[in-house]
């Protein structure tokens, strides 16, 4: 049978434990500043779209005027343009990287392994021209 004795040790280091984690909680949370988070929805969007977020949670956040709403929004509109032209640019070096590569790629495939490899690339550059279309 557990004596008093041990009862009682056992409930003191529990107390400390239980007090050491509250203090450390109390002092973590009361001596950091308050941060803002963006919470942005999961997935890819389109540019247009994650500038129509953005421009929401800036004024949101910033309490904005009509007038620096406006300016921000102008502002956001370019960015966003900037982010397709970009991605536009990027998929077409990726695709002429991917072409360069591809005949060294399948010398190394038997027959087999060439037909389901050029089957992936199908549907790779399916997935590429919807890209470039919807950027």
């Amino acid at each position: 049978m557990i004596d008093k004795r041990t009862v009682k040790v056992a409930v003191m280091l529990l107390a400390i434990f239980v007090a050491g984690g509250f203090c450390g909680w109390w002092i973590g949370s009361s001596g950091a500043p308050e941060q803002v988070t963006l919470s942005a929805p999961p997935g890819r969007r389109p540019a247009m779209a994650q500038k129509d977020w953005l421009v929401n949670e800036i004024a949101g956040e910033l309490k904005l005027t009509p007038e620096q709403r406006a300016g921000v929004d102008d502002v956001m509109t370019e960015w966003a343009r900037e982010i397709q032209r970009t991605h536009v640019e990027e998929l077409r070096s990726k695709q002429m990287l991917f072409e360069k590569f591809s005949p060294l790629l399948r010398t190394n495939l038997n027959s087999r392994q060439q037909k389901i490899y050029d089957n992936m690339a199908e549907q790779l550059e399916r997935r590429r021209r919807r890209a470039m279309q919807n950027p």
